[in-house]
């Protein structure tokens, strides 16, 4: 079985999940989805690949509720919502798809989630961890055997980053700043010319070239006003 015929399995299993976790949005006839679980190959079919991690998605809008209201609550079409409206347009994906291919890391990209449910209003990390749990031995688990072990996880924020460090201690995992975060932490790991820096770079580079069961936080001191 190929690697994207796994993941929409996963995918279907994913919008079809019924467990209703405490604190998360899930209602179908509102077009309130499990998302966020994209496999990405288009020009990015040759070379080493990375598993991108977010926490879980954020609050949908209601144009995206009504695309899936009129045509229809699958797997399919939350592919299609991705590709047409989210993955080529919003800042989140176009930053972290160049940082991963800065890192040299230029093969398919597995977009997904610790929770794949929105929360129904602003939480903790405290108060969603139980959909944490029960969304990360669902479904991360298996989409984790499902490719290759040598791909590295990109966990995007300290939390994700702190999660994913502690549960898959043989996978490679590199933390970064939210790359849509107020403070500038993730345009700091970049020069003027967009180009990751060379210190930033340098701690990756046991990963990039195979190294498993390390983890590293990419991170460029503040300067002191």
């Amino acid at each position: 079985m190929n690697l994207m015929t796994r993941i929409n399995e996963i995918g279907n299993d994913m919008v079809a999940c019924d467990n209703h976790c405490l604190r998360i949005a899930l209602d179908l006839r509102k077009g309130i989805l499990p998302r966020c679980l994209i496999l990405e190959t288009k020009d990015r079919e040759h070379g080493k690949g990375s598993i991108i991690v977010g926490m879980n998605p954020g609050r949908s809008k209601e144009p995206e509720r009504k695309f899936y209201r009129d045509n229809g609550q699958t797997y399919e079409q939350v592919i299609a919502y991705w590709q047409d409206h989210i993955g080529y347009r919003r800042k989140y994906y176009k930053r972290l798809r160049a940082l991963v291919t800065d890192l040299g890391l230029k093969g398919p990209i597995l977009w997904t989630e610790l929770a794949k449910c929105e929360s129904k209003d602003t939480m903790t990390v405290q108060e969603l961890l139980p959909a944490f749990r029960t969304c990360t031995q669902s479904y991360l688990q298996k989409e984790l055997q499902a490719v290759p072990s040598h791909w590295p996880l990109i966990a995007v924020g300290n939390e994700s980053y702190k999660a994913l460090a502690y549960i898959f201690t043989r996978r490679a995992v590199i933390g970064v700043p939210h790359p849509t975060g107020s403070y500038g932490h993730f345009e700091s790991l970049f020069d003027t010319k967009d180009r990751l820096l060379p210190k930033v770079k340098m701690p990756t580079k046991d990963i990039v070239n195979g190294k498993s069961g390390k983890a590293v936080w990419l991170t460029v001191k503040q300067k002191r006003g």
